[in-house]
């Protein structure tokens, strides 16, 4: 799944980073990489940025990089 189809407050692990070497880099710079945990934190209407929580910081970034993020959801423990 990609990480817009994330819930708020929701939890996941990237597994891949789906957009060029562009993307891949401005990923890298904000410490995104291929099994990085990251919390989406919430995402602003009409394709605004999505912001997410990694580790410390909250990083916005826009709509279609966020797309380029592969994920896989952890499992919600009830």
């Amino acid at each position: 799944m990609v990480s817009t189809q994330l819930k708020p407050g929701q939890k996941a692990r990237v597994l891949s980073i789906c957009g060029g070497r562009g993307i891949e880099k401005r990923m890298l710079e904000m410490g995104i990489v291929p099994g990085t945990e990251i919390t989406l934190i919430g995402k602003h209407p009409f394709r605004g940025p999505v912001v997410f929580q990694v580790g410390n910081a909250r990083i916005a970034v826009g709509r279609k990089m966020a797309e380029s993020l592969e994920v896989e959801p952890e499992e919600a423990n009830d």
